[in-house]
C-alpha cells in the first residue's frame, strides 16, 4: 500500500497546480482519495456509506477483482475506463486504479457526489443505480433489479 500512498500524494499535488481553477467540489474529493488512501481503508470515505459500498461491490463483482475486458468496466466495481476518467485518473492507469479496491471505490464515491444530483436525493438507491447505469441511471429503469440485489445485500448486513 506504500506504493498507494505515494501516488495519491503526487496526484493530489498535480491535480492542485495542474488544474487551479478547479471546483471547489472536485478540489474536495480529490483530497478525499488522497486520505482514503493514505489511511489503506477497504473502502473510501464519502457520502456513499460503507455498508452500501460494500453490498455495490458484492453485487457488481461478488467483490472480487474481476479482470478488464476492452469497453467493459472491471475490477471490484465493474470501473469503466470513463469512470476513472471523471474521477481525474488516479494511479496513472484506469485497470490499476480497477484492481485496487480502495482507488476504485474512490471514483464510486467522487462519481457519486458529481451526479447525484440528477437523481433529486442522495440515497443508497442512487448510489447504486449511478454506479450500474452510468450518469443517469438513478432515472434509468434497466437499473432497478441491480438496486434490487443491493438492497437484498444490505437486508442481509
Amino acid at each position: 500500500m506504500c506504493y498507494g500512498k505515494m501516488f495519491s500524494v503526487e496526484m493530489y499535488f498535480f491535480l492542485m497546480k495542474r488544474i487551479p481553477n478547479m471546483s471547489v467540489l472536485l478540489k474536495l474529493f480529490s483530497a478525499l482519495l488522497l486520505v482514503s488512501l493514505i489511511e489503506a481503508r477497504r473502502f473510501a470515505k464519502g457520502p456513499v456509506k460503507e455498508d452500501c459500498l460494500a453490498c455495490i461491490c458484492q453485487v457488481a463483482s461478488n467483490c472480487t477483482d474481476s479482470p478488464c475486458e476492452k469497453g467493459k468496466g472491471c475490477g471490484y466495481f465493474k470501473l469503466t475506463k470513463k469512470d476513472w476518467t471523471m474521477c481525474a485518473k488516479p494511479m496513472g492507469s484506469w485497470e490499476k486504479c480497477a484492481h485496487n479496491i480502495g482507488c476504485s471505490s474512490s471514483c464510486i464515491q467522487i462519481y457519486v457526489a458529481l451526479y447525484s444530483f440528477r437523481c433529486h436525493g442522495h440515497s443508497c438507491e442512487h448510489a447504486a443505480r449511478l454506479v450500474n447505469g452510468g450518469t443517469s441511471g438513478c432515472r434509468d429503469e434497466s437499473t432497478t433489479p441491480f438496486w434490487k440485489n443491493v438492497k437484498q445485500c444490505l437486508k442481509q448486513k
